[in-house]
């Protein structure tokens, strides 16, 4: 709302779609009163401000001050809608559902094991060497020579020992790759929640990032959509996200989270340094 010249409000149009209405503060509601990195126009933040974001709470309704409005000259940081990482939980559903995915795995049709194409321990070496016992054995005859007393001196030959079979090193464990383990976890959560109750919500901007606001102990974010989402017409409604939070496992409603790398304000008219 603004006020005219003649003294009556204007109503103006929130840029924002109506499934995420419900999770903006409302008009009426004072902007509070924020540290920096929140506090707008605050470019530049220094180190020790940046890790006191640890210590304001995560938003249960975005003030509008981080609404980005697309003529304004100034854009907020950038804020995330979800709740922290249930890392323990999703990892468990991966594994249930064999989800797991892991780091280095070996393609077996692009990285074929090397030791398919050999016969049983059998090299070039050790033909080389067979051949070099053959021709030792021969020139040991050869050689055998008579010193005039007919006594016969016998060369003496030797035998290139064969060597041992290759032995395979013991197999390290595989590692887990959690982002993408957990990510797949969240996406059969929501085709599973689609196909139970019949629903067909998507969660398009649904991403798992970092965080400053880690009080609680988890720096990492289900997000499900930002604040530069707004404008976006398949956004999931609030019931749907709902379902989804219950499904995944948290217990607390979603909020409003400050991104880890994208803090600042920034200004249209100069490039972001990051």
């Amino acid at each position: 709302m603004s006020r005219s010249t003649s003294g009556k409000m204007i109503a103006v149009r929130l840029p924002v779609v109506p499934a995420a209405r419900s999770t903006i503060a409302p008009a009426k509601e004072p902007q509070p009163d924020l540290p920096p990195p929140f506090k707008p126009r605050s470019v530049y933040v220094t180190k020790d401000a940046v890790l006191g974001a640890r210590d304001v709470a995560p938003f249960i309704l975005l003030p509008r001050i981080f609404i980005p409005v697309p003529s304004a000259l100034w854009k907020p940081p950038l804020m995330h809608y979800g709740w922290p990482v249930p890392r323990q939980r999703l990892l468990e559903y991966a594994e249930k559902h064999g989800l797991t995915k892991f780091l280095g795995r070996r393609n077996p049709k692009v990285f074929p094991d090397e030791t398919d194409s050999e016969s049983e321990f059998s090299t070039d070496d050790d033909e080389t060497e067979d051949n070099e016992d053959e021709s030792s054995d021969r020139s040991s005859e050869s050689g055998s020579s008579s010193d005039g007393s007919r006594t016969v001196v016998a060369a003496h030959a030797t035998r290139a020992r064969k060597p041992c079979p290759p032995v395979d090193p013991p197999a390290k464990p595989a590692r887990i790759d959690t982002m993408s383990t957990m990510f797949g976890a969240l996406r059969h959560i929501r085709d599973s929640l689609n196909g139970e109750h019949g629903t067909q919500f998507d969660l398009p901007a649904m991403q798992i990032c970092p965080t400053l606001q880690d009080g609680e102990g988890e720096c990492q974010i289900v997000s499900v959509y930002t604040n530069y989402h707004f404008l976006r017409k398949d956004l999931p409604l609030p019931e749907h996200i709902a379902a989804f939070g219950e499904a995944v496992g948290v217990e607390m409603p979603p909020r409003w989270f400050l991104d880890e790398e994208q803090y600042e304000w920034w200004s249209v008219n100069y490039p972001r340094r990051r």
